[in-house]
């Protein structure tokens, strides 16, 4: 098996992609294209290569990218909220003219001043993953998400 990463951003993490017997042509993922030009299977994996081993650091659906080419990685700043608030059940992130946007969805809506939480973790997190617009979603607590 043959393991290279493309698109790789400047901490080296790209999409994974793997090349060998094991790989048939029957495997069907979320792309269009599920192989790359030179026959390399795009697996939708994230991750880095470092001295001979294949390294994992998420899912590239949970990356949003901006028109600058940022990745904005999706599960690293729902788990930095949820770690400052933990009356949040589930952020959904998406973006909105190129800006990041929040709809919480809470426990106990009466609970969390959300004007603060995204105050105070605007004033720590980079500057791509600022979020510029959020909502408090009307769902209930015991509504079923899917992500």
């Amino acid at each position: 098996l043959v393991v290279k990463t493309i698109d790789t951003d400047d901490n080296g993490v790209g999409e994974v992609c793997v090349k060998g017997d094991c790989v048939f042509c029957g495997y069907t993922t979320e792309t269009a294209n599920p192989f790359t030009e030179d026959g390399y299977f795009k697996t939708g994996d994230l991750g880095y290569v470092k001295d001979g081993k294949l390294f994992i650091t998420g899912r590239k659906k949970k990356v949003l990218i901006g028109s600058n080419g940022e990745n904005i990685y999706v599960t690293d700043i729902q788990a930095k909220l949820r770690k400052m608030d933990s009356n949040i059940n589930f952020v959904r992130l998406s973006l909105k003219d190129d800006k990041l946007d929040a709809l919480f969805f809470l426990q106990n809506q009466n609970n969390t001043n959300l004007d603060k939480l995204v105050a105070d973790y605007n004033e720590n997190c980079d500057h791509k993953d600022i979020i510029h617009s959020y909502s408090l979603s009307e769902k209930r607590n015991n509504d079923k998400l899917v992500d």
